[in-house]
């Protein structure tokens, strides 16, 4: 499993958020590597509808609100697979 660049995703017309996608802000350019990732800054999808996207801070339980009207640079998305959400939640 690997994050994609959120601006990437959301290209597509058919794509759309589920509960529990992962988000990552990174605050340096290119991939984030894992030595240098801030968990501070990883979220995941609690709500969506529309272009309106409701996430919560994995480690600080901050929820807000994004809209993919929004600039997504820097920001990350990773979907965990069925049957792995499926185990954590």
């Amino acid at each position: 499993m690997e994050f994609t660049e959120l601006s990437e995703i959301i290209k597509n017309d058919d794509f759309k958020f589920q509960k529990h996608d992962y988000l990552y802000h990174h605050n340096k350019e290119g991939y984030p590597l894992k030595n240098d990732m801030n968990s501070d800054n990883l979220f995941f999808v609690i709500e969506s509808s529309g272009i309106k996207v409701k996430i919560m801070s994995i480690l600080i339980g901050n929820e807000k609100e994004i809209s993919l009207s929004d600039s997504f640079d820097k920001w990350w998305f990773l979907r965990l697979p069925e049957h792995i959400k499926n185990k954590l939640f």
